[in-house]
């Protein structure tokens, strides 16, 4: 093997300074290997076409064509919407509950005008060609504190 062929190891890479040299690497087209403390940090790292979740294995399969066109590129990944949320508003309205198979796992949530700010931003101004952007919202939160914001929005009383 090469050394561009063999894989870094990257260790603490979901910690800040870890995922930003595992960023680097990618963009780069480095083979990278990221050591995590334990599987529930694994959810930290970006998508890859060996992820435990299928939408994140056929963004990555989608990212890597677009890379092996040649063609300049930009990658924006945001994840949870929260307009995406407008989907719960039958169940809200007549249970005062939603439902999501995610548990107490917090996740990033962004609003959508944020991330047509950013696109705008990558398609007018210099710069950005070859980059992934990771798009969040100022801090990972649970769907248990969603629903709590939504019920003090609504003036409703918690069930």
């Amino acid at each position: 093997m090469t050394q561009q062929d063999s894989p870094v190891l990257v260790t603490g890479a979901t910690g800040n300074t870890g995922r930003a040299i595992v960023d680097a690497l990618v963009r780069r087209g480095t083979p990278v290997r990221a050591m995590v403390r334990s599987p529930a940090d694994r959810a930290k790292l970006p998508a890859d076409l060996h992820s435990p979740v299928r939408f994140l294995r056929y963004h990555a399969a989608v990212e890597q064509h677009v890379r092996d066109l040649g063609i300049g590129y930009t990658f924006l990944r945001p994840n949870l919407f929260f307009q995406g949320l407008l989907a719960f508003a039958q169940s809200i309205a007549a249970e005062g509950r939603f439902y999501a198979p995610i548990g107490d796992t917090p996740v990033s949530a962004v609003d959508v005008r944020d991330i047509a700010a950013v696109a705008a931003v990558t398609l007018t101004e210099p710069g950005h060609e070859g980059a992934t952007y990771t798009l969040t919202g100022p801090a990972a939160i649970t769907h248990a504190q969603i629903a709590t914001a939504l019920t003090t929005a609504i003036h409703r009383s918690g069930a």
